[in-house]
């Protein structure tokens, strides 16, 4: 029995160096390099797409087995430009061996320095992150997409794959839809994750600058927050994000069974310091108001923005609609408060702003009646106005209880009562 297990023992150190001596060879005797034309080839029978591998291939040993590139670039389906889809200046991947044998893909890191990807939607709704090349016989496809489903067996060796760190460095991504003329830019891209798997939470930690063609100056952002992903949905637990003026607390889920921006749930605090509040005007407004009342000329050109020294709110997302009933805005010679409902689907607005003008000087306080706004419309092109009917009867209440004050005296105490029950209705 005991020469039976010396045997045993004997045999898999055997194995256990063959093992050894086949990584050591592969790693070693085998260059990665001599493969590059089979793996350019077979990328460009595959998708259609080229690739371009400049800088060369290396293994790497310890502690993991991995490989490293350099400058490699991968082209755009026949359809689109002649550009790079994805570039990528360095990078290195490293995967733990011994999972393997279990059919489990265990990668220790991901790190890839000065990535740059294009996303393009042109104008016929085709994109280019999709493959358009059929491996039978190379026809185009159809760009019709079934609504999502589960597949068990690709879930479960999603399941089985595990990712010890990522870190994306001095990277950019760009996305532009051809068709709405649309562009977004994420540039000076950082991205830090680790114990990345399917559904857990793991830590993710990222900062970029977004531009757009919507938009004059470039908003720099950075997020923290836990990240759940599964066959269903993602979702940002604990998130804490800042951008140029604002911070952002709470958290968000995007639901892949749902699509564009009816997707998106979630609860958000945020405020804001020394800004400028977009869309609208308050000062405007105010001015406004003011003609209405004297009964002359507006002297103030709307300028469709409102600096603020603070503004505070929260928002509570689901389906894609945005509910807000506690918007505070506090600006010079200016209180507003607001609430309503943004539909980030559809981009229409339904919205109430209150504004309380303020009196200048140690003592501030309010001046003039609150001027109720009404914001319609849509989020590209809002539709604002005064709601003239509520500064009307607000007006004729004032002046009814300048005159009850006035003439108290002279008036019977059951008409003052009256009058007083008329202005609080």
């Amino acid at each position: 029995m005991l020469g039976f297990i010396k045997s045993i023992f004997y045999i898999c150190l055997v194995l256990l160096g063959l093992l050894i001596a086949g990584v050591i060879f592969l790693v070693f005797f085998v260059n990665p390099n001599q493969y590059k034309a089979e793996i350019i080839n077979n990328i460009q029978n595959s998708t259609g797409r080229s690739l371009v591998i400049a800088g060369k291939m290396q293994w790497t040993f310890y502690p993991m087995l991995g490989i490293k590139v350099n400058d490699l670039k991968l082209g755009n389906p026949p359809s689109f430009p002649k550009t790079d889809f994805l570039s990528v200046k360095d990078a290195d991947i490293s995967v733990a061996f011994r999972p393997l044998l279990n059919g489990q893909i265990q990668v220790d890191k991901i790190i890839l320095n000065y990535l740059k990807l294009d996303l393009i939607k042109n104008a016929s709704g085709q994109v280019n992150w999709q493959n358009h090349v059929s491996t039978s016989n190379h026809r185009v496809e159809t760009q019709n997409v079934a609504s999502p489903q589960k597949d068990n067996n690709n879930f479960f060796k999603l399941a089985l794959l595990t990712i010890g760190e990522v870190d994306l460095k001095d990277s950019s991504i760009v996305y532009e839809d051809e068709k709405q003329n649309k562009k977004i830019i994420l540039d000076q891209l950082q991205l830090k994750s680790k114990n990345i798997a399917l559904n857990k939470f793991f830590p993710i930690e990222t900062s970029f600058m977004i531009k757009t063609n919507k938009i004059s100056k470039p908003i720099s952002i950075t997020l923290n927050a836990n990240m759940l992903v599964n066959m269903d949905k993602l979702r940002l637990q604990g998130l804490d994000a800042k951008t140029n003026q604002y911070h952002w607390a709470g958290w968000l889920e995007i639901n892949f069974l749902k699509k564009d921006l009816a997707a998106l749930n979630g609860y958000l605090s945020f405020s804001g310091k020394n800004g400028a509040f977009q869309g609208i005007d308050l000062y405007y407004y105010s001015n406004l108001a003011d003609a209405m009342i004297n009964q002359t000329e507006p002297t103030r050109q709307d300028t469709h923005q409102t600096p603020f020294d603070s503004i505070q709110g929260t928002l509570d997302i689901q389906d894609g609609i945005v509910n807000n009933h506690d918007l505070f805005i506090h600006a010079q010679r200016i209180n507003a408060s607001g609430q309503g409902t943004v539909n980030l689907v559809n981009q229409a607005l339904d919205y109430q702003i209150s504004l309380q003008r303020l009196t200048n000087g140690t003592q501030v306080k309010s001046r003039g009646p609150v001027i109720p706004l009404l914001v319609t419309g849509t989020i590209s092109d809002p539709k604002i106005r005064p709601d003239w009917t509520s500064i009307t009867v607000t007006e004729i209440k004032s002046q009814i209880k300048e005159k009850i004050e006035k003439h108290k005296d002279q008036i019977p105490e059951s008409i003052q009562r009256g009058l007083q029950n008329l202005l609080r209705n």
